[in-house]
């Protein structure tokens, strides 16, 4: 099986794990249990560097897992292990997303035929 959908097979066993890489979505954070870590923003809520990923922490739990996409994924490539959805375009980007009932896994790529750019895992708990 080629990198790329290793890679995505990966993000999508979130959906039975509740945790990308060891990382539980919407879980308590606590500092002390990832090693290396660093803040990188802090402008409001918290965004912290670990292991390729960035971990943004509303009300000291994990609410976003961003994931540092270094495989060349393509929409078609999304689609072929996530399934059909709709994109959305604004501007240059167009984003592909696909919601659950405990989170939402989002795309972004730079035009129909660019490599993903952002991949996000944002956690449920917050939206109406």
């Amino acid at each position: 099986m080629e990198k790329k959908y290793e890679f995505l097979y990966k993000i999508k066993d979130v959906l039975k794990d509740r945790a990308f890489e060891g990382v539980p979505l919407g879980s308590k954070f606590d500092e002390s249990r990832f090693e290396d870590i660093r803040i990188i923003d802090d402008t409001g809520y918290p965004i912290y560097s670990f292991n390729n990923m960035e971990l943004e922490i509303i009300d000291d739990l994990i609410y976003r897992i961003g994931i540092c996409c270094d495989e060349s994924v393509l929409i078609d490539d999304v689609v072929k292990i996530f399934g059909d959805t709709e994109f959305k375009t604004y501007e240059q980007f167009t984003f592909v997303s696909y919601m659950y009932d405990f989170c939402v896994i989002n795309f972004k790529f730079v035009g129909l035929d660019a490599p993903a750019i952002d991949i996000s895992i944002c956690s449920t708990m917050f939206m109406d």
